[in-house]
């Protein structure tokens, strides 16, 4: 049986020291999470691949195509196989999904200058330690938070 794209969390940030955090993208797989560290490269990547898109339409498309930014950088690693997302950058990782053992997330404590809750947080336990990753968005961090469950249930 191959790997099975299941679901993608962008643009969370791991959290390594006090004021110190990594950037990274989850992947979730039938039989793995894949962290894709979110470099400058990865970046341009998306926002040629992006631009690509964008070519010849129309404004409205190209405004629909905008706002659907995390749909074409899902579509980017989906192009890609296990093994080209791992050796993208030194900082990519991935581990067992059975290796997962619970998932928190919570909702920032504070709100933004729009009155919407601030970036909260996601945590996952494993069988090695305690992963912390900040700048989920509330949507992000619930979708995150529902999917990563079924990960832990299969």
């Amino acid at each position: 049986m191959s790997e099975v794209f299941e679901d993608f969390i962008p643009y969370l940030k791991h959290k390594v020291g006090f004021l110190k955090s990594v950037p990274y993208h989850l992947i979730l797989t039938n039989e793995r999470i894949i962290f894709a560290q979110n470099t400058k490269a990865v970046q341009k990547a998306a926002q040629a691949a992006l631009l690509q898109e964008m070519k010849g339409k129309s404004l409205k498309d190209r405004m629909m195509t905008g706002m659907a930014h995390n749909a074409v950088l899902f579509d980017h690693y989906k192009a890609m196989s296990i093994d080209q997302i791992l050796a993208q950058t030194p900082g990519n990782f991935s581990m067992p999904r059975h290796t997962l053992l619970k998932v928190r997330t919570s909702i920032g404590a504070g709100l933004d200058e729009n009155n919407q809750p601030t970036n909260g947080t996601i945590t996952l336990t494993t069988t090695t330690g305690k992963m912390v990753f900040k700048g989920a968005t509330i949507q992000d961090g619930e979708r995150a938070y529902h999917a990563l469950k079924r990960a832990i249930k299969n």
